[in-house]
């Protein structure tokens, strides 16, 4: 829905050399070879475009959950229409990023009744993308 897709592969390790903030040629180290893999992983796996974001790391069994649930997520997400991703980017203005929020507070703030919402939230499955989203972090953090 965006006009550009990024890709993002996110490794998890050491930076053997210095960092540069001004060139990033000559960055090495596990985090960087996992981030390669990461991306790697992305244009491998042909889900139809829907995966944009993968992690990796040596600890591969967490990361085939982690990633899984990124993969739901996105899945989830690419089906969204632009009213429903208005939803999440309103949650987000207001500071959330959980499925737990005040239902009568985010349809007052986006201008719809409570039953308008709720079909919303029903049809866009934004309460099991926030849950995948932060299980994926709360797997991340203990890895």
């Amino acid at each position: 829905m965006q006009p550009y897709q990024v890709r993002f592969g996110i490794g998890l390790g050491k930076i053997l050399t210095d960092i540069n903030p001004e060139l990033s040629i000559g960055a090495d180290g596990p985090a960087y070879w996992h981030a390669r893999k990461a991306i790697n992983y992305i244009h491998q796996k042909n889900d139809y475009g829907n995966t944009q974001i993968a992690v990796y790391s040596d600890n591969e069994e967490k990361i085939s959950i982690i990633n899984t649930l990124i993969a739901s997520s996105e899945a989830i997400k690419s089906d969204w229409r632009s009213s429903q991703e208005m939803v999440l980017k309103e949650l987000l203005s207001m500071g959330i990023y959980d499925e737990h929020f005040d239902q009568k507070q985010l349809a007052k703030r986006l201008e719809l009744s409570t039953s308008a919402l709720s079909k919303r939230l029903k049809s866009s499955n934004i309460k099991i993308y926030l849950c995948a989203r932060n299980t994926a972090l709360q797997a991340l953090k203990h890895i």
